[in-house]
């Protein structure tokens, strides 16, 4: 059980880095999701926060000897049909200097989720 605390102590830093940028993050053991509320008037603006908080975290943990795995990064938006179909999907891409594509996912619908 040291073990993860350990980790999560040694990671501490990390979030207010993140919030820092005005994104929130969630953590469960070294799995990490960054999120960002925004109306759609403001998704470019949200995606350059996010880029730059992206960049920030890869260079903290290249910093302190750990990894960013692309392969499991993604970028997802979440909202109603309407919303989605007024935000340009090529701003989904953030353009941060990691050596990755995010993939770009789009719910485009509450109906569709089935909650089991």
């Amino acid at each position: 059980m040291l073990g993860p605390l350990l980790y999560v102590l040694y990671t501490a830093e990390l979030h207010q880095l993140v919030q820092q940028h005005g994104v929130t993050m969630h953590q469960y053991a070294d799995d990490y999701q960054l999120y960002i509320s925004t109306p759609v008037s403001q998704a470019t603006a949200a995606v350059s926060k996010l880029s730059e908080c992206l960049t920030d975290v890869n260079d903290w943990l290249s910093c302190s000897t750990l990894r960013l795995n692309a392969s499991k990064t993604q970028v997802i938006w979440l909202g109603s049909c309407q919303q989605l179909d007024k935000i340009d999907i090529s701003i989904a891409r953030p353009s941060c200097r990691l050596a990755f594509q995010s993939q770009t996912q789009s719910v485009t619908s509450a109906s569709s989720l089935v909650v089991a």
